[in-house]
């Protein structure tokens, strides 16, 4: 029952505090959950305030430049131009993997399916997933080795890995829930940890592992070199006040014990554009150093008082990873570079993947993509013109 809460809705009953029983027992006794709720409800009233102290969660966030008009595909960028402009070298790509579960042989497919020796994978495994991170550890050891015939295979290394080597685990790892503030906190430290690693990369691609490939590696490279400096990201597509509405912007959550408690009403900062959509994006890597090193230190050098502002903001917000990026992007001086399209083809089907049974004992509700069956296989080849 916990299971099903935390991957389709936010709920409003805590599970077991890991100090008075096992967080992995099904069955609860009636003192850990009073003592659960008790822990909670502090952590609510510490953060919460009432609607006329509310400016901590409206900080004064100034724009970088004036309100864009809805985002569109510029006219200059062909999605299916695969030629290469002028003398650029193709661009490499740091595929960033958040993955949960224990779906070994399918990361361990997605992988064969994207590996290249020009490109760089950092995964994030889950801090509750001690087997998937167990058994992914050995790829770091991997040595890349040709035979005869000039074929690449990766076989096993007894020596400690290069430090170029392009297949790196986290070791700061968070436990990500749907809908948390703890998966953007996830991607921005997985963002940094990039940046500050000797690889040089051009792009940034987060995956999960339900992803699989639906174009070659040599299409999807050619593709980011012709518009290399765009940040691809999915907007919602329609009015941004329904899409607020929709998306639970206008109020406060805060992330506790597992799960988002909606805590009460906000207003948003005036003069930002407010835009999201998808949580699947490709940041061009001009962009991540300023979104991911914009820091919560004002001293710092790279600090900027838009990121820090919207950071803040988005720590207390529902689903703030399919927002944030966008946000940031639109309201920035990166804004010349958004890209209406995340590079993705996900099957939606509403009827299926929206229901919310339990409505009336949740905080709130979201939407789930479905699998894609061989009814879908025309819109997958739809997808590969």
């Amino acid at each position: 029952m916990w299971q099903a809460c935390s991957v389709n809705w936010v709920s409003t009953v805590l599970p077991v505090s890991p100090m008075y029983a096992d967080p992995h027992s099904q069955y609860t006794t009636p003192v850990s959950r009073i003592v659960s709720r008790i822990l909670a409800k502090q952590n609510i009233r510490t953060i919460h305030m009432p609607p006329r102290k509310l400016g901590k969660f409206v900080p004064q966030v100034p724009r970088e430049v004036p309100v864009p008009a809805p985002p569109h595909l510029p006219d200059d960028l062909d999605p299916d131009s695969m030629e290469k402009i002028g003398e650029d070298a193709p661009v490499r790509i740091a595929f960033l993997l958040t993955l949960n579960g224990r779906a070994l042989r399918q990361v361990r497919r997605l992988l064969k399916a994207l590996f290249h020796t020009r490109h760089f994978f950092f995964i994030h495994v889950d801090a509750r997933q001690d087997y998937l991170f167990r058994e992914l550890l050995p790829l770091e050891h991997m040595k890349l080795l040709k035979d005869p015939w000039g074929n690449v295979s990766a076989r096993s290394s007894a020596v400690s890995p290069s430090p170029f080597s392009n297949i790196r685990l986290s070791r700061k790892r968070f436990s990500t829930i749907w809908g948390g503030a703890s998966l953007l906190r996830t991607l921005l430290e997985s963002m940094r940890q990039l940046l500050h690693s000797p690889w040089p990369w051009d792009y940034v691609v987060n995956l999960s592992e339900s992803d699989f490939p639906v174009k070659t590696d040599a299409q999807l490279v050619s593709f980011l070199t012709a518009n290399r400096g765009k940040s691809f990201v999915k907007s919602h597509g329609r009015d941004a006040q329904r899409f607020v509405q929709k998306q639970g912007l206008d109020k406060t959550f805060v992330e506790c014990d597992l799960h988002m408690w909606r805590a009460g009403e906000r207003q948003l900062p005036q003069g930002i554009a407010v835009d999201g959509g998808s949580d699947w994006v490709a940041l061009a890597r001009p962009f991540v150093a300023y979104v991911a090193s914009g820091g919560d230190d004002p001293e710092s050098p790279l600090s900027d008082t838009l990121v820090r502002g919207l950071k803040s903001l988005f720590r207390h917000t529902l689903l703030p990873a399919e927002s944030f990026f966008h946000t940031v992007l639109r309201n920035s001086r990166y804004c010349h570079s958004y890209v209406d399209n995340n590079l993705h083809v996900t099957n939606w089907r509403r009827r299926l993947g929206c229901r919310c049974q339990y409505r009336h004992v949740v905080d709130w509700c979201g939407c789930s993509p479905n699998d894609f069956r061989m009814d879908d296989w025309p819109r997958l080849q739809a997808s590969c013109p």
